[in-house]
């Protein structure tokens, strides 16, 4: 009987997640749409490793390239691009348009500078270093300018994905040998989070895998006896996120976990000792709310407390070092 309300009350709980999911992600998929073709208003357009100035120059690109850039902004300023050569890099949105928002001549418009007066070419490799060197410092403090301005954009973590090694403090509890048992155990795992992890566009998601390689100590002390063992448990989660300042978000969701325990236990019958594998898998589901920090463009901390709900249920908090990729 009380397998079958377990049943029960997971599928309803199962098909509430699948549905409510669904809607989720139909209206974020209505609201993000594909790349489209974009166009090189500079005489060089820097391509950036990552959406941040502070980040590497990989690649530039010249002026009237038509590239396709991503329509979704990241960090507020830089746009996605895929280079000719099939690489993707990241460009400020003030080194391209859009063609499908821009006709021909809004596009020249932009493009148009005010022109110089007409210089005598250079003489000699001297003039010419001197010329290139003030090109430099006004690129550079032209880049400065857009930096600024970058950093006083809200900073939101769904619009960057993360992945990183977690270390997870979870109150164990099952029912096994007659009992209800429990025990505080440390997990090692890891943690991807953010737009684009399994589902397109930009609805963030979450994928946690988490570890423990011995048995819980509850058996050996009921046995007298060495067990060993290992406990896996992985989840897929819906995320919604809440930027609370430049580099600090809270964010909440819920979904999917699938547990997988197996337990080597040894048992003293009448006189002779037999060794019992315990095994068992589980779905389940979760129910998660976090705090993270952004510590640099590339990194951050998040610390998660969390509520396991399967055949029986219980709590855990864990904290992840992030990179971005």
């Amino acid at each position: 009987m009380a397998d079958t309300k377990y049943c029960l009350k997971f599928f309803f709980l199962f098909f509430s997640f699948l549905i409510s999911h669904f809607l989720y992600a139909q209206a974020a998929t209505k609201s993000s749409q594909p790349p489209h073709k974009g166009k090189i208003v500079v005489d060089e357009a820097s391509v950036y490793a990552a959406p941040s100035f502070d980040s590497e120059v990989v690649n530039t690109i010249p002026k009237d390239t038509e590239v396709l850039m991503s329509r979704r902004k990241f960090d507020g300023i830089f746009h996605r691009v895929l280079l000719p050569n099939k690489t993707t890099g990241f460009v400020s949105d003030d080194q391209i348009v859009s063609l499908e928002k821009k006709s021909e001549k809004e596009i020249v418009k932009k493009a148009d500078e005010p022109v110089e007066e007409k210089k005598e070419k250079p003489k000699d490799k001297t003039e010419l270093r001197k010329k290139n060197a003030k090109k430099a410092v006004a690129k550079k403090s032209e880049d400065q300018e857009r930096f600024e301005s970058a950093k006083s954009k809200v900073f939101k973590f769904t619009d960057t994905r993360w992945f990183g090694l977690t270390f997870s403090q979870i109150q164990f509890r099952e029912d096994t040998m007659g009992e209800k048992l429990s025990e505080n155990l440390q997990f090692i795992g890891f943690k991807i989070v953010g737009p684009d992890v399994l589902i397109e566009g930009p609805a963030p998601t979450e994928i946690n895998f988490q570890i423990y390689t011995q048995a819980p100590g509850y058996y050996s002390r009921k046995t007298g006896r060495d067990a060993s063992g290992l406990i896996f448990i992985t989840d897929f989660m819906s995320k919604q996120n809440t930027a609370l300042s430049k580099s600090l978000l809270f964010d909440y969701g819920f979904g999917l976990l699938i547990r997988y325990s197996r337990f080597n236990v040894a048992l003293l019958d009448e006189t002779t000792v037999r060794t019992y594998r315990l095994e068992d898998i589980v779905l389940g589901l979760k129910f998660a709310l976090g705090l993270g920090f952004r510590l640099t463009d590339q990194f951050a901390i998040k610390a998660d407390a969390f509520y396991n709900w399967e055949k029986q249920s219980y709590i855990g908090y864990g904290l992840t070092l992030q990179k971005s990729f």
